[in-house]
């Protein structure tokens, strides 16, 4: 009887756990299985015949971590989603199999933008008057099993640069969302991106980011109505999403995001030289300045710069960048590539403590590209073009070159800029070092630098290289080229 239980037992176990621990991101979960013993002895008593499933089993785990490393990794990708989509108007959610927490090398990264203001219906009865989105209403497509087709039932009062009336066919039945018209749209309205089509996506020339635009429903299409009502094993609970609020885990990731976010907050801020009220305006700017310091180790500094800088303390500026200038060290972890070699895991575990917390870690060995966003109020006045019509993303030892030779030039200091000027353009010559959405910026940066030195012949070929980037390009080098 007793072997008969535990036989029972070990069948059901999935469904045990299943209900004791809904949801397989929690605290109580990744504690579960930090203290469970049941892989190790499970292979432990594998006899010879079992060494494949061993092997198999090893290899997966190497290729891809333990259980825990994977839901840790689903645990960040669900904060991080929380937290963007609270401070963005857009809905963004993070998908693919690096979502899912398996981090396979060489696998890119899936991103899906939700696209706002259209209501996607089941039926024409459940448009909601007055009307203020674009109505859409499905329909079974009878020649393609398993997609429904989008009809235009009505336009909405505000307007979407997303999906517009010329993406839509229009048949004896009516006018219907065409994909193609869809999908060549989205390419005129980000052309910096030069996306191209990878299956149901748009990916990036290197192909290393899948972005996918949807449409969401509050209703599931008639064909898919049955799903509605199956019976799951596992749902998340409130309860269970509460108790993850109290992870240290989490709470780290969300001071992080803070971080970021109060970097982009400040530069939302009236411009810090405006005369009216400038006391209380630049009390607000250094609490969010000092908040942005921790989000590693020299994009906040770099943006406490830009600050002394547009307010024309220039020499405050000058020892600002000389102090992050030696923060940036070959033996800091520059985020943002695909990929990391054995030797910059190896770096990085090397210099830092298990028992040190994540924001720790950021801060003392992690560097980021320092962003500014469109119209910045932070960006130096001789950068203003960049920041028009898109964000800038600039390598730090680009902008920190950028910013010193901006210094000197205003404080008339030639021989010092011609040497900033020269340290400058030998960063750009080892451009391999620099990622692809930010080549384009930093290039034009340069060109800039050449066009106040004097030197149009550099700049302008400086621009045009900008505009033959491969990634992002940077808008404004066209619009510099003609102003030569």
């Amino acid at each position: 009887m007793y072997k008969a239980c535990l036989d029972r037992r070990k069948a059901q176990e999935q469904y045990i756990l299943n209900l004791r621990y809904p949801d397989k991101t929690s605290d109580e979960y990744l504690e579960y299985l930090e203290n469970s013993t049941d892989g190790n002895t499970e292979y432990r008593s594998c006899n010879d015949s079992d060494s494949k499933e061993r092997y198999l089993y090893e290899y997966l785990v190497n290729t891809v971590g333990t259980e825990t490393d994977i839901r840790k990794r689903q645990q960040l990708f669900v904060v991080k989603d929380r937290i963007y989509n609270k401070a963005v108007s857009e809905i963004t959610i993070s998908s693919g199999s690096l979502s899912e927490g398996f981090d396979l090398p060489g696998s890119d990264i899936d991103i899906m933008f939700v696209i706002g203001d259209v209501d996607v219906i089941r039926d024409v009865r459940n448009i909601k008057h007055p009307v203020q989105n674009t109505q859409l209403v499905m329909e079974t497509d009878n020649d393609h099993p398993g997609f429904t087709r989008l009809r235009l039932i009505a336009g909405g009062d505000g307007e979407n640069d997303i999906i517009t009336y010329n993406c839509f066919e229009s048949t004896g039945k009516g006018l219907y969302l065409s994909v193609i018209k869809f999908i060549n749209n989205i390419n005129r309205r980000y052309p910096q991106l030069q996306l191209s089509s990878h299956g149901p996506c748009l990916s990036d020339k290197n192909q290393y980011m899948d972005y996918a635009f949807c449409l969401r429903s509050k209703y599931l299409p008639f064909k898919a109505m049955q799903w509605a009502s199956r019976y799951r094993h596992q749902w998340p609970p409130h309860s269970a999403i509460d108790k993850s609020k109290s992870s240290t885990f989490i709470i780290d990731v969300c001071k992080h995001f803070y971080a970021e976010i109060s970097q982009k907050a400040a530069q939302l801020l009236p411009r810090p030289t405006i005369t009216t009220d400038r006391y209380n305006i630049h009390k607000r700017y250094h609490r969010h300045l000092q908040d942005g310091l921790k989000a590693d180790a020299v994009t906040g500094w770099l943006l406490y710069a830009s600050f002394y800088y547009v307010t024309g303390q220039y020499c405050v500026t000058l020892r600002i960048t000389d102090y992050v200038l030696s923060k940036c060290s070959p033996a800091m972890i520059l985020l943002g590539y695909n990929y990391y070699n054995e030797g910059d895991v190896l770096n990085y575990r090397n210099h830092v403590h298990p028992k040190m917390t994540l924001n720790d870690r950021m801060i003392m060995k992690t560097v980021r590209y320092v962003t500014y966003i469109q119209h910045s109020s932070l960006i130096p006045r001789e950068l203003q073009l960049e920041v028009k019509d898109q964000y800038l993303c600039v390598q730090p030892t680009v902008m920190i070159h950028c910013l010193r030779f901006l210094c000197y030039h205003h404080l008339r200091d030639i021989t010092n800029r011609q040497q900033v000027l020269r340290k400058l353009y030998l960063t750009m010559k080892n451009r391999d070092t620099i990622l692809s959405n930010s080549l384009s910026h930093s290039i034009t940066i340069l060109g800039v630098c050449y066009e106040i030195s004097g030197n149009k012949d550099a700049a302008s070929h400086c621009y045009d290289t900008a505009v033959k980037c491969d990634g992002v390009i940077c808008l404004s080098a066209k619009a510099r080229i003609s102003k030569l």
